[in-house]
């Protein structure tokens, strides 16, 4: 969304997001100032006392707090928002190591037919805007 207000706004539409064309451009320009001041990742403590890790597409290395000390770096936010190296290996049931120092992450980014799950990892993005399915995780 933010790269379809300052840019072109061809992925955006092709991924469903023609509805934000149809705004008039200061709610565009407020949408998109909401999105960029998301964080790009988020580490919460379940009830349970357990830690769990929320980033859009994936995490550079293996260990969560190496991330998030880096998350100032462009490169690193560039990274976590763009890439689908670990998606991929989990898709063709390879092994994955786990990510350290987090008890689980959630990824989304990259529709899939279903939630895939390997090591401490889950990514749950089931293409809600073109299949109306909307994949939650019950977190304990």
């Amino acid at each position: 969304m933010i790269q379809a207000v300052n840019g072109d706004p061809t992925m955006h539409i092709i991924n469903g997001g023609i509805w934000l064309a149809h705004l008039p451009a200061d709610e565009r320009n407020r949408l998109a100032a909401l999105a960029m001041a998301l964080p790009v990742a988020l580490t919460v403590i379940s009830p349970s006392g357990r830690k769990i890790g929320f980033v859009h597409a994936d995490v550079p290395g293996d260990d969560w707090d190496a991330f998030i000390e880096r998350l100032d770096c462009p490169q690193v936010q560039e990274y976590a928002m763009w890439t689908r190296d670990r998606v991929r290996t989990a898709k063709r049931n390879l092994p994955l190591p786990p990510i350290r120092n987090v008890d689980h992450v959630y990824f989304g980014h990259t529709p899939l037919a279903e939630s895939v799950t390997a090591a401490n990892m889950s990514w749950i993005d089931t293409g809600c805007f073109a299949t109306g399915r909307l994949t939650l995780e019950e977190i304990a």
